[in-house]
């Protein structure tokens, strides 16, 4: 049984992207992505650029710091997605 080493991509290096992923990206910025598209742009943000489901440790302890930072923007989008809207917003719709 063999094992898998872990692959580490450099904190600060562009993660690697599938075709697919670049379309949906640029088209959820340019506001014509389609329903899967919309929804894998945002799944390759979270885990690829925001490493949600990945580690944040680094030899490095300044790169482990910024693997932090990036996290924590994957954590506050995760908090939007799965908090129930009116836990967010008031009834008059201003943020809570």
């Amino acid at each position: 049984m063999g094992s898998k080493a872990l692959k580490r991509q450099p904190a600060l290096a562009l993660p690697d992207l599938t075709r697919e992923e670049i379309i949906s990206i640029k088209c959820l910025y340019s506001g014509s992505a389609n329903d899967v598209q919309q929804k894998l742009a945002i799944e390759t943000v979270m885990t690829k650029f925001c490493i949600i489901g990945g580690l944040e440790f680094d030899p490095d302890d300044r790169m482990t710091a910024f693997n932090g930072g990036k996290r924590l923007v994957g954590l506050q989008l995760l908090h939007i997605i799965n908090t129930p809207f009116d836990k967010l917003v008031t009834p008059k719709g201003e943020p809570k």
